[in-house]
């Protein structure tokens, strides 16, 4: 099995080997002296993703992997997730099989290697657009925790900017930020700043 850590965003601290959600918080700590240092205001959110692991859309993920993964384990990985079903057992009875059509198995080996790999994407576009916190030449306006992501900035019109493109990309791979679980904060406490389809709460 190839190493996908290797080609994952250096902003991405879950479930990787030799590195700890200490560092990422260690990073906004950062961002925050940084900030404070520069006389600026810093805007900060959280964003959480609503049932992450279990809303993986099979086809996008195949579609990330196919440039990851060599071909014969790509192979193998589609037979894995092909014509899966399952059945529930309540009060001693058991219902009748269904199809399972989204979601990475629920403590599998390799299931947080495949949402890492299905969020990759949103912290790599950031970073190529230039929105977020920068301290000297190294970025840190996104760093994450498997499907938990902090954006900084120290502009308000940036940060809004930013939540935009984590709502599209939300969009464009189905799944949702949680509207209770997600958060934002400023020095000054006065800026409002929304998805396109809730506030995020303070």
């Amino acid at each position: 099995m190839p190493d996908l850590n290797a080609i994952q965003t250096e902003l991405q601290f879950g479930f990787t080997k030799g590195l700890s959600p200490i560092m990422a918080a260690l990073i906004v700590s950062e961002g925050i002296l940084h900030a404070k240092q520069q006389k600026k205001n810093l805007y900060l959110a959280t964003l959480d993703s609503q049932k992450a692991f279990d809303v993986v859309h099979y086809m996008i993920l195949l579609e990330k992997l196919y440039y990851e993964v060599p071909a014969n384990v790509l192979k193998v990985i589609q037979i894995l997730y092909s014509n899966m079903s399952t059945e529930v057992k309540w009060n001693n009875h058991i219902s009748k099989r269904f199809p399972i059509k989204q979601g990475v198995r629920q403590g599998g080996v390799l299931s947080t290697h495949f949402y890492k790999s299905y969020i990759n994407d949103l912290p790599i576009e950031l970073e190529k657009r230039a929105l977020g916190l920068s301290i000297g030449l190294e970025y840190c306006g996104s760093p994450l925790c498997a499907d938990d992501i902090v954006l900084m900035s120290t502009d308000e019109t940036e940060i809004q900017a930013m939540l935009d493109i984590a709502y599209k990309y939300s969009c464009e791979h189905r799944y949702n930020i949680h509207p209770q679980k997600s958060t934002h904060k400023d020095r000054k406490d006065e800026v409002e700043i929304s998805t396109r389809n809730y506030q995020i709460r303070k």
